[in-house]
C-alpha cells in the first residue's frame, strides 16, 4: 500500500495549473513532447428549451526535452470555441492556458522539484479549494479582460507548498478610472500517514469598490480559508461521469474524459473538505452609508470505491446562500440582506454506480440525488431591478440553478426538494473517449411571472419535470 502519486501528488492540489488530477510516475516518463486533446461538446440541462449549447475544446500540450540539469519547460494551450444556446455567434475564450518551467534537483524523485507556472491570459485554474462545486475562483462573474496569474510550488514525496497570485484591472465607479487589483493564494499539504493527507489553503482577493450609491467607492474584498483531509487506498478512483457537477471546472475536459484504470481488487478514495470566506464591503440595505461583513461557507464529504470493474460513489455537501453568491457578491449585487430576512443554505446528497465491460470498452452507469435548495424569505420589495415588483406579502425566493436566475414562489408556498436522476454511457477505445448522459430533474420550485387580467404580475408554475442531455467526445493524439 502506498501513494502511487508520489511527488506528482503535490502538483494536483491546485487543480488550476494542470488537470487537477495527479499523474503516475510511469506517465511522466512516457510523456510525448507534443500532444493534443480536442473535445466536442453538445447538450443542455433542459432539452425542451429548444436551444443546445455546442462547442469545441482544444487542448494542446508541448513539453521540451531537458535543456539544462533537470530543467524542463512545458506549455498548454486550452481554448474554448463555443456557440451560445440562443445565439449563432461563435465565441473564442482562453481556458487558462499556461507556461511552466520546472527544475528537479539531482537525486530528487520524479514529480518532485520546484515549478513556476505563468497563466498570461486567464487564471480560473487558480482557485480556492479542490473539488467543484465546493470551490471558488474568488473572482467576479462576467469579468472581462486579461487576468494574469502565476503559481510557484515546491513538491516533495510527502509534502508540498505553494503560493499563487492573479491580477486584473477593475473600474472604480467613484472616479471612473481603472486600477489593478490582486488575488493571492497560498497553502500546502502533508502526508501524516502513507494513506492520509492533510491540506490547507488561504486566500485574499481584492474585488474593487462597491458601485452602490450609498457606499460608492468603499472597497470590497474577500478573505478565505480552506482545508481538506483525504484518504487513499490503491490506485486513485476517478470521478463519476457528472457534467452538471464539474461543468464550471476549467479542467473538466481532462477530468471527466481521462480513462479509468481497472487493475482489479479494491481501491478507495475519500475526502472531507471545507471552505470559509468572509465577504467585506457589502452595502447595508437597512442603514445608508454602512457596509457589512458576511460569512460564507461550504463543506463536502465524498467516497469513491472501485471493486474490480464496479465503481460506486456517494457525496454529501452543504453550501450557504452567501457562498452561492461569491461571484456577485451579495444579492442584489454588492448588497447584504435586510434585517428579518430568513436564509437557508443548499444541501445536496447524491450517489452513483457504474460498471466497466472491458471487451466492449463500455461503462454504463446510473445516478441520482436530492437537493434541498437555498432560499431567502422576506416581505415587501426584494430589491434589485430584475425581480418583478412584489406586494408586501411574505415571499420565498429559491436559488437553485444559477444565482442570477432565482425563482420567486407565491405567497405562503415553501421551497420543495429537487430530485434528479441520470443515465450515463461511457466509451473508452484506444485514444477515443466519449460520454453520453441523459438527465431528469423534478423541480417543483419552477415559477415564472405572468400578468393577471388586472395586469398584476403573479407567479405561475412551470412544468416541474425537466429533461436534458450532454454528449462529449475526445480524441487524444
Amino acid at each position: 500500500m502506498k501513494w502511487e502519486l508520489r511527488g506528482a501528488w503535490a502538483l494536483c492540489v491546485l487543480a488550476c495549473v494542470s488537470s487537477g488530477e495527479a499523474r503516475a510516475e510511469e506517465e511522466a516518463v512516457d510523456e510525448a513532447l507534443l500532444s493534443a486533446r480536442p473535445t466536442l461538446y453538445l447538450g443542455d440541462a433542459n432539452a425542451e428549451g429548444g436551444y443546445f449549447g455546442a462547442g469545441l475544446h482544444l487542448g494542446l500540450t508541448g513539453r521540451s526535452p531537458e535543456f539544462g540539469p533537470n530543467l524542463r519547460a512545458e506549455a498548454e494551450l486550452s481554448l474554448l470555441i463555443a456557440k451560445g444556446q440562443q445565439s449563432t455567434a461563435i465565441a473564442f475564450e482562453d481556458n487558462s492556458s499556461w507556461l511552466r518551467l520546472s527544475w528537479r534537483p539531482e537525486g530528487w524523485a520524479l514529480g518532485e522539484g520546484l515549478a513556476f507556472t505563468l497563466l498570461p491570459l486567464h487564471s480560473d485554474r487558480l482557485f480556492l479549494g479542490w473539488e467543484y462545486p465546493v470551490a471558488s475562483s474568488l473572482a467576479l462573474s462576467g469579468t472581462s479582460g486579461t487576468t494574469t496569474g502565476a503559481d510557484l510550488r515546491l513538491s516533495r514525496e510527502g509534502w508540498y507548498a505553494f503560493v499563487s497570485a492573479k491580477s486584473l484591472m477593475r473600474l472604480d465607479d467613484k472616479v471612473h478610472e481603472q486600477f489593478r487589483k490582486f488575488t493571492v493564494l497560498g497553502g500546502g499539504g502533508y502526508d501524516v500517514l502513507r494513506v492520509l493527507r492533510l491540506e490547507v489553503q488561504a486566500a485574499y482577493a481584492e474585488l474593487g469598490v462597491n458601485p452602490t450609491t450609498s457606499v460608492l467607492g468603499k472597497p470590497v474584498d474577500e478573505a478565505a480559508l480552506a482545508a481538506r483531509a483525504s484518504y487513499h487506498y490503491g490506485l486513485p478512483v476517478g470521478p463519476p461521469s457528472d457534467w452538471q457537477r464539474f461543468r464550471n471546472d476549467p479542467a473538466v475536459w481532462e477530468k471527466l474524459l481521462r480513462p479509468e484504470v481497472y487493475p482489479g481488487g479494491l481501491a478507495v478514495t475519500a475526502a472531507v473538505e471545507g471552505l470559509y470566506v468572509q465577504q467585506r464591503g457589502l452595502a447595508d440595505p437597512d442603514e445608508f452609508g454602512k457596509t457589512l461583513e458576511i460569512p460564507s461557507s461550504a463543506v463536502a464529504g465524498e467516497v469513491r470505491v472501485r471493486w474490480d470493474e464496479l465503481r460506486a460513489f456517494a457525496r454529501a455537501q452543504h453550501r450557504t446562500l452567501s457562498f452561492l453568491g461569491l461571484s456577485v457578491p451579495g444579492f442584489p449585487p454588492f448588497h447584504g440582506f435586510p434585517d428579518g430576512t430568513r436564509l437557508a443554505g443548499e444541501t445536496t446528497v447524491s450517489a452513483a454506480v457504474d460498471y466497466h465491460f472491458e471487451r466492449a470498452h463500455l461503462t454504463p452507469g446510473i445516478g441520482g440525488g436530492v437537493v434541498l435548495p437555498a432560499t431567502y424569505t422576506t416581505s415587501g420589495d426584494m430589491g434589485g431591478n430584475n425581480p418583478p415588483p412584489q406586494p408586501a406579502a411574505e415571499r420565498t425566493v429559491v436559488v437553485s440553478d444559477g444565482y442570477y436566475s432565482p425563482s420567486i414562489l407565491p405567497s405562503g408556498v415553501s421551497a420543495r426538494p429537487i430530485w434528479n436522476a441520470a443515465l450515463t454511457l461511457r466509451l473508452d477505445f484506444e485514444r477515443i473517449s466519449a460520454i453520453a448522459e441523459g438527465v431528469y430533474t423534478r423541480n417543483a420550485n419552477r415559477y415564472t411571472f405572468k400578468d393577471t387580467a388586472e395586469g398584476v404580475p403573479e407567479p405561475t408554475a412551470l412544468d416541474p419535470s425537466v429533461f436534458g442531455f450532454h454528449f462529449l467526445v475526445q480524441a487524444r493524439f
